[in-house]
């Protein structure tokens, strides 16, 4: 169990050394996608989401927030759903009823979950205009432990990461451990 902990710490540090995109994904009609970042865009942040995950659920107004406050400076977000737990119903579902506004994928075969190594649902993975990592880890401290909320969020660490790039500044902080539903592989 240590070893697995060790490498899922360390796999995100090996993958900033490679390009993330082009991504392979699908869309909501189950047509094959391939994401690409806009040329002029300074990067990506990636949000792994499950639908019926109430972490998931309970962040959608924050990553809109973060996506509508962001997008404008150069950074585009999107939502990854992994495997097929979930039918594209149900991520639409999810979409419509949190007014999610940033594009949404479905990663079927866990191709993406693998590259970049995530393990649970919300984590972010925020990647510079060359497709290398600069944050991954957790939106923010709100969640304490599953199913646990602190009353006021103190660190706002994707924020921090998502304003750093956008200001063309290193992330200060560049790994944090999240904290939701397992992602089942």
């Amino acid at each position: 169990m240590r070893l697995l902990l060790i490498i899922g710490l360390w796999l995100p540090i090996w993958a900033s050394a490679q390009s993330v995109f082009p991504l392979s994904l699908s869309d909501l009609k189950d047509h094959p996608a391939t994401y690409q970042p806009a040329q002029d865009a300074k990067g990506v942040a990636i949000v792994f989401l499950l639908p019926d995950c109430p972490s998931c659920q309970s962040y959608s107004k924050t990553l809109n927030d973060l996506y509508r406050e962001f997008q404008p400076q150069g950074l585009e977000m999107i939502g990854v759903f992994p495997g097929k737990y979930a039918s594209l119903s149900e991520v639409e579902v999810f979409r419509s009823d949190f007014r999610i506004a940033f594009p949404l994928f479905v990663d079927k075969d866990q191709g993406q979950v693998r590259k970049v190594g995530a393990a649970v649902a919300p984590e972010v993975f925020l990647f510079d205009r060359q497709g290398h990592s600069v944050y991954s880890g957790r939106i923010d401290d709100w969640m304490v432990a599953p199913g646990k909320k602190r009353l006021q969020i103190r660190n706002h660490e994707l924020r921090d990461a998502m304003k750093a790039l956008s200001e063309g500044r290193k992330v200060r902080v560049p790994r944090t451990i999240p904290i939701g539903c397992i992602i089942e592989q």
